[in-house]
């Protein structure tokens, strides 16, 4: 609790010194903040039945973004921060469809691992995700997973197991409050600009898990 205090202080602090940097409201309940540089941070409250419990998370990314940014639907953003949450202590995963710049859905996969430092994508689940991207006239471009536990860092096993350059690698930590992107380039792991975008219509997020 005294964490999250400290995270919204800051959070009002910053807003206070730059209102222009104040984006609209994506959807009703999430509040949204933009710093488009590295170090790039996201303020979001989550609140309501499909943000899940009320509570500031936040999209970071670290070191010197890869280039070209990534476009998130806000239900999709909500949907995999809900399924983090639901899954833990486990981690959760899922895959990310759409394009190389833009989610338009997330499909839940069982984490076959069932483990709070560990997952394997159901293969089932992921075939499902590819006929579904296929129907869709778009592609499986990216994986999402979650650290209950750990720090707010891609682990070593991430990094050993991002094995396809281009593909996007989205991170939920639930300790910390934050959602990182990353990128394999040039054989090392590189910060992805996440940005959320307003939207109408319903979730984007699929699967049952």
């Amino acid at each position: 609790m005294a964490g999250h205090l400290r995270l919204e202080r800051r959070r009002d602090r910053r807003c206070a010194r730059r209102p222009d940097s104040r984006a609209r409201n994506v959807a009703a309940g999430v509040d949204v903040e933009y710093r488009d540089r590295p170090g790039l941070r996201v303020g979001w409250h989550l609140a309501g039945p499909a943000g899940g419990a009320a509570g500031h998370h936040t999209l970071a990314v670290t070191g010197t973004p890869a280039a070209g940014g990534v476009l998130v639907r806000a239900s999709v953003f909500r949907e995999i921060v809900a399924h983090a949450r639901r899954a833990a202590p486990d981690e959760c995963c899922g895959l990310l469809v759409g394009t190389g710049t833009r989610i338009e859905m997330a499909h839940a996969a069982r984490n076959l691992r069932r483990s709070p430092t560990r997952y394997l994508v159901d293969p089932a689940d992921h075939f499902t995700a590819i006929r579904s991207a296929r129907k869709a006239g778009l592609a499986v471009v990216g994986t999402y997973h979650s650290h209950p536990a750990s720090a707010a860092l891609p682990s070593p096993r991430d990094e050993r197991e991002a094995t396809a350059p281009g593909f996007l690698y989205l991170i939920v930590f639930l300790v910390t409050n934050e959602t990182r992107g990353v990128r394999l380039v040039d054989g090392t792991m590189a910060g992805v600009r996440v940005r959320v975008v307003r939207e109408s219509g319903s979730s984007g997020c699929a699967g049952g898990a």
